[in-house]
């Protein structure tokens, strides 16, 4: 059976300080080959979370090219877009997708949600486009 993950499952593998052994299963599962689903706006959180990153100095551009080469090489399926088109790309996406789109974090009043669907356990974790 496949598995759900989504950017606050992912984004620990390239931010040490936020990794778990949790996170460090997971990606272990998923270069091990287990078919794993991403959320359609998936891409767009990972590029986001990863700019942030850069913004405050976490990451250089190399280390964020780096991951998403790393990701892209992952056997990652995305599900459906539920959302509108305009928010619809392409993985692996380039840091300018979300430069272009105009992505910054949403704030941090907004909690995470959670949902609970065939027993996988789905985070959604929102973002807004200025």
């Amino acid at each position: 059976m496949a598995f759900v993950i989504d950017a606050s499952a992912t984004l620990p593998w390239r931010f040490a300080d936020e990794s778990t052994p949790w996170t460090e299963a997971l990606l272990d599962r998923v270069a091990g080959g287990e078919d794993v689903i991403v959320p359609a706006h998936w891409p767009l959180e990972i590029v986001n979370g990863l700019l942030v990153g850069q913004r405050k100095r976490r990451v250089t551009e190399t280390q964020v090219s780096e991951f998403l080469e790393d990701l892209a090489a992952l056997p990652i399926r995305m599900g459906p877009a539920a959302a509108p088109s305009a928010l619809a790309c392409r993985w692996p996406p380039s840091t300018a997708t979300c430069a272009k789109r105009r992505l910054r974090p949403a704030p941090r009043s907004w909690n995470h949600a959670t949902s609970n669907t065939n027993s996988v356990v789905i985070a959604i974790v929102p973002f807004r486009l200025r």
